[in-house]
């Protein structure tokens, strides 16, 4: 049998007082990081609703016109109210507005998606694998039901990665247009 002292009772409660300070003090950024990421309010948001059916509101091009070098960063948050869905491939949609006198449509919009990087990171937490997709030119990710050529960019499996039903994933984003572009755009 142990028999407590006093002094033993003090020294113990001590400890547990001690230990529980420094196990907050440790945990307090952690805290303050994950309620950061929660608040920060999103570029784009892409919905999954309850039914499945996907909707996006929000720009990537910081609505303004772009030049060569002209650099916008961002996050897209893909916001999940359906069951868990593994997402295996990502898209943009782009509608060219305006486009220079003497030039067709056609060669801007081409150019444009030519000359656009679109980097992406969906930093690593807890349950989500990291990845990055660095340099990649625009056209890649475009989609047009009407057009076969542009069906999204289709992730590697490393790549892919879930949402559960009632959560979300913020990928954040950088969108670049080369220095090198013509005088078209």
């Amino acid at each position: 049998m142990i028999k407590l002292t006093h002094k033993t009772i003090i020294r113990l409660l001590k400890s547990v007082v001690m230990g529980l300070i420094i196990g907050f003090v440790l945990c307090l950024p952690e805290t303050l990081t994950y309620a950061d990421l929660k608040t920060h309010s999103p570029e784009v948001v892409v919905t999954v609703d309850k039914k499945g059916q996907v909707s996006c509101d929000g720009n990537m091009f910081d609505n303004s016109l772009w030049y060569p070098g002209k650099k916008a960063d961002g996050t897209i948050r893909i916001n999940n109210q359906f069951k868990k869905i593994l997402v295996t491939d990502l898209a943009v949609q782009m509608n060219l507005l305006k486009w220079k006198d003497g030039y067709s449509r056609d060669l801007v919009e081409d150019s444009f998606l030519q000359n656009m990087e679109l980097s992406l990171n969906m930093k690593n937490n807890l349950f989500q694998n990291q990845f990055s997709l660095n340099h990649q030119r625009l056209y890649k990710f475009l989609s047009r039901i009407e057009d076969k050529r542009y069906q999204g960019y289709h992730l590697q499996n490393k790549e892919q990665f879930s949402i559960e039903k009632g959560d979300f994933v913020d990928v954040d984003y950088s969108l670049v247009m080369d220095q090198e572009s013509g005088n078209e755009l």
